[in-house]
């Protein structure tokens, strides 16, 4: 089995719970690509869908293939279910802190375990709303048939934190709606850390996966 992970906004795949979640899963015998997004500050749809089809050719065999994604990365799967990929359908896709729609940010809150992050959270939110309009509308223009995406993978999960201070956890809620899909509930901000340590986890992602 092969996991397909795609980062996020102004991510890597060195970032966040990736490096663990590789680790882990490659451990038990899964092979793990983790693709660099193109331009991570300013993702343009286009060129990241076409960076995801290329891992899935690459990879050949779409229904030995898991498709994992975290915020933009949720997006970046649910437009190629939606408009690029045709194939056997995909068995898992695990979206951590999905969102498909445009959305309003939702009020900072105090991230007291993480002594800093407040102040990181808030530059991130400024760098967000500073992001040029062309950009941001570009992956709300085409809506999501969520019909067709169901057909092209045979189980999803999705994750989302009810203190989310990026994507409100009502966007992710409404996404599994829409999805049909499993919800775990957490508690853990937007599943990102300020300083690249490797050691974030996000266990119930990798439960998601291995079952």
């Amino acid at each position: 089995m092969t996991v397909l992970i795609i980062h996020g906004w102004l991510s890597t795949p060195n970032m966040h719970f990736f490096p663990w979640l590789k680790k882990e899963l490659e451990a038990r015998g899964m092979n793990v690509i983790a693709p660099q997004m193109p331009n991570p500050a300013l993702p343009k749809r286009a060129e990241w869908l076409a960076t995801l089809d290329e891992a899935v050719r690459a990879v050949g065999d779409p229904a030995q293939t898991i498709l994992v994604g975290h915020s933009l990365g949720t997006l970046t799967i649910l437009h190629y279910l939606n408009e690029i990929y045709r194939g056997p359908a995909f068995p898992n896709a695990v979206l951590c802190s999905s969102f498909c729609r445009p959305f309003t940010l939702p009020p900072l809150r105090d991230l007291p375990d993480v002594p800093g992050d407040h102040q990181q959270f808030a530059r991130m939110r400024e760098k967000i709303l500073s992001l040029p309009e062309m950009i941001l509308n570009d992956w709300f223009t085409t809506p999501i048939d969520f019909t067709r995406v169901r057909e092209n993978v045979r189980a999803i999960t999705c994750i989302h934190s009810t203190d989310d201070p990026i994507v409100p956890y009502e966007e992710g809620a409404w996404v599994a709606k829409q999805l049909r899909s499993d919800l775990i509930t957490e508690q853990r901000g937007h599943f990102i850390e300020f300083r690249v340590t490797g050691r974030m986890t996000l266990p119930s992602a990798l439960s998601a996966i291995t079952g």
